[in-house]
């Protein structure tokens, strides 16, 4: 039996549309043009269309027969998504040899995020009449995703020496908002140590969806400017395995956490009356953070790892 090929996608249809999509004359075969609907974002707002080429005929009973009518029904949208289909009632009237051809439009704000599951049903209906036995009802359902991503976290935290943006798996970008939002040269990872005190943001991407923090005031620690003493000292830098860690004079209580480029800790160590430590640096090359904690203050220092 030959198939019904109905390869469609996202749309609510309810009752009397109330728009009209355009449908594409140029697709000459069974199918779906474009074949997916893209992804969206939550609160952007989106509008595409899809032709739908529907075959004109299929096999009942021994007969090859041509198509009377074909309807589509499409239900499940996400959230803040309306449909749209050709005319009044989404129906097509067979026009044997012709293609059968229809289109649906999806318009709106989605307001939340579908689920990995979710999926958008269509359901074509086709009339035939077979000779002998009279009109006969096809129908079938197809399940199609659009992906609807929720917008990153566009939250920062701040302590002492550092801010952190809360997104995960997300690619950054750190601004300077004092400069007009100036993206920072080279300061595109999770944690970002200002040099100096001022207002920050961070830009923030993740499934094709992005978002920009609000401004952060954070007040430089002293001890942290080029032209500072530093009341310690850090060698190798680069190093291959470990780090070396001098003071300038003996420190009763000192604690030395390593952070890596994307903010995760790698080790925290406590230590009373040293004058150096010696560190390991677990884990691949790049940069790390090394921040102590002495005498009240809490400074860091970057070093990297080849």
């Amino acid at each position: 039996m030959k198939k019904l090929l109905f390869i469609l996608t996202a749309v609510f249809f309810t009752g009397i549309a109330t728009a009209q999509c355009t449908i594409d004359p140029v697709p000459s075969s069974p199918g779906l043009y474009p074949s997916n609907f893209p992804s969206t974002c939550v609160g952007t707002n989106y509008s595409e269309t899809m032709t739908i080429i529907f075959p004109s005929d299929t096999v009942l009973f021994g007969f090859t027969i041509s198509f009377d009518s074909v309807q589509y029904v499409v239900s499940t949208v996400p959230a803040g998504l309306t449909s749209n289909c050709h005319n009044i009632d989404c129906k097509v009237i067979g026009n044997p040899p012709n293609l059968i051809k229809g289109c649906i439009g999806i318009n709106g704000i989605p307001t939340a995020p579908t689920a990995p599951t979710d999926s958008i049903t269509v359901t074509v209906t086709a009339w035939v009449t077979v000779p002998f036995v009279g009109v006969q009802v096809i129908t079938q359902d197809q399940k199609i995703a659009l992906d609807v991503f929720a917008s990153p976290d566009n939250t920062v935290t701040v302590t002492s020496s550092t801010l952190t943006s809360n997104a995960v798996g997300a690619t950054y970008q750190w601004l300077d908002c004092d400069n007009g939002n100036t993206p920072i040269v080279g300061e595109t990872n999770a944690t970002f140590t200002p040099a100096s005190s001022g207002n920050y943001a961070v830009a923030v991407s993740a499934n094709g969806c992005s978002a920009t923090s609000s401004c952060t005031a954070f007040t430089a620690t002293a001890g942290l400017s080029a032209t500072s003493v530093s009341p310690f000292s850090i060698y190798p830098n680069p190093t291959t395995d470990q780090i070396t860690i001098a003071f300038t004079q003996q420190s009763e209580e000192v604690s030395v956490t390593v952070y890596s480029a994307s903010g995760q800790v790698v080790s925290n160590n406590s230590y009373t009356n040293v004058s150096k430590i010696e560190t390991p640096i677990n884990g691949e090359a790049g940069i790390y953070i090394i921040e102590l904690t002495m005498n009240g203050e809490t400074l860091r220092s970057k070093i990297t790892k080849r």
